[in-house]
C-alpha cells in the first residue's frame, strides 16, 4: 500500500535533481539535452529556499530544574545533564543527520533520524581473589598460594556512544497500517548487513553463517526495472538485506530476512526505553488523520510547476525560430 508513493518518491527525486534523458539531442550547450527537454527547475529552487526555514544549524541543549526551587542536587544533576547532552550532540552526527532528514522531508514527504546505541567491548583478564578460591583442590589438599593465582576473562566494556543514522524513505515501514502514529505497535527498518556485521551480533550468532547474501548490483536492477533513479534500496554486493523489527507489544526486537526460513535474531527490550522505540515519531508532509503514507509538497503544485517548463520549452522553441534580417 506504500508502493504508490515509493513510486512517486523516486520521480519526484529525479526532478529534483533534473535528471532528464541525455540521449534526446546531442547539443553539447545543453548537456545532452535538447529544446524539447529544456525546462525551469522551479521545484529546486523552492526546496533550496525552505530548507534553513525548517533547519539551519546545530540545536544548543539546556536542561533546567521544572520547579525553581533550591535544589543544590537537581541544579548539579541538571549542568551534568546539560554537558552530557551538549558534547554528546556534536560527536554523533546529530547536526549531519538532520540535515539529510530535513532534505529528504522537502523533496520526499517524510524524514525520520533513528538513535543507535554503540558499545564496543574487548576482552579483559580479572584476577580471582583469595576470598573467591577455595582453600582446598579437589582432593581436599590445600592450594598453594601461586595457585591462587587464577583469572578469568571477561567481556569488559571500552566505549560506548551514541549513533543517529538517517533513515531514507523507503527503509521505514509502520506497521499494522495505523491511522495515526499513537496507533504504532511495531515498526520496520531495512538495513544492509555483510558477514562480518552479522558476526559481531551477538543476536545471530546461530544464524549468521546460513544467510544469504545479496549478488544484485545497482546496474542489474536498472536493468529489469528500466529506470535509471537512484533508490535508497538499490542493492549492494554481498550484503544481506535484514528488516529491524521493534515490536511494541512485547518490547522484543526480531531481525528478518526474505531469502531466509529462520529468524535471524531477537533480543528482548535492548535499551530499556519508556518509549520503547528508538525514534522520534516521523515528520510526514501533508498527513491526514487515515494514513501514515505522506504527501510530497511537490505532488500539491506539480500542475503549475508542469506550467512553467511547458511555457519555458515555448520560449526557447520561438527564441530559436527568430531570424534576424537586415539591410545596408
Amino acid at each position: 500500500d506504500r508502493e504508490k508513493w515509493y513510486t512517486r518518491a523516486r520521480k519526484i527525486i529525479q526532478r529534483y535533481r533534473d535528471e532528464r534523458d541525455a540521449s534526446a539531442s546531442a547539443d553539447r550547450s545543453t548537456l545532452g539535452m535538447g529544446v524539447e527537454s529544456r525546462s525551469l527547475n522551479l521545484f529546486y529552487s523552492n526546496t533550496e529556499t525552505l530548507k534553513p526555514a525548517v533547519y539551519s544549524k546545530r540545536p544548543v541543549p539546556i536542561v533546567e530544574r521544572r520547579f525553581l526551587d533550591k535544589d543544590p542536587v537537581g541544579r548539579a544533576a541538571s549542568s551534568i545533564s546539560e554537558r552530557a547532552l551538549r558534547y554528546e550532540i556534536q560527536s554523533c552526527g546529530f547536526h549531519e543527520t538532520f540535515l539529510e532528514t530535513r532534505d529528504e522531508y522537502l523533496i520526499t514527504g517524510q524524514g525520520l533520524p533513528w538513535v543507535r546505541y554503540s558499545p564496543q567491548f574487548s576482552e579483559s583478564i580479572s584476577v580471582a581473589t583469595k576470598a573467591d578460591i577455595e582453600p582446598e583442590n579437589a582432593e581436599g589438599q590445600d592450594i598453594d598460594e601461586a595457585d591462587e593465582e587464577q583469572a578469568e576473562i571477561l567481556n569488559a566494556k571500552q566505549w560506548e556512544s551514541l549513533e543517529i543514522d538517517f533513515i531514507a524513505y523507503d527503509d521505514f515501514l509502520p506497521l499494522g497500517r495505523p491511522a495515526i502514529w499513537k496507533q504504532t505497535q511495531a515498526a520496520a527498518k531495512r538495513v544492509r548487513m555483510t558477514r562480518e556485521d552479522m558476526k559481531r551480533k551477538p543476536e545471530f550468532a546461530n544464524t549468521w553463517e546460513r544467510i544469504p547474501l545479496n549478488s544484485e548490483t545497482r546496474q542489474d536492477r536498472e536493468k529489469k526495472t528500466g529506470s535509471a533513479a537512484q533508490s535508497s534500496h538499490d542493492l549492494i554486493t554481498e550484503t544481506a538485506e535484514i528488516f529491524e523489527i521493534w515490536n511494541k507489544a512485547d518490547r522484543t526486537v526480531y531481525w528478518v530476512c526474505k531469502e531466509f526460513d529462520e529468524l535471524c535474531g531477537y533480543v528482548a527490550d535492548p535499551l530499556g526505553l519508556e518509549s520503547f522505540f528508538p525514534f522520534p515519531r516521523p515528520i510526514l508532509s501533508n498527513k491526514s488523520n487515515n494514513t501514515l503514507i505522506p504527501v510530497p509538497d511537490y505532488i500539491q503544485a506539480q500542475d503549475q510547476y508542469l506550467q512553467i517548463n511547458d511555457l519555458t520549452r515555448r520560449i526557447d522553441i520561438l527564441t530559436n525560430a527568430c531570424r534576424v534580417i537586415g539591410f545596408y
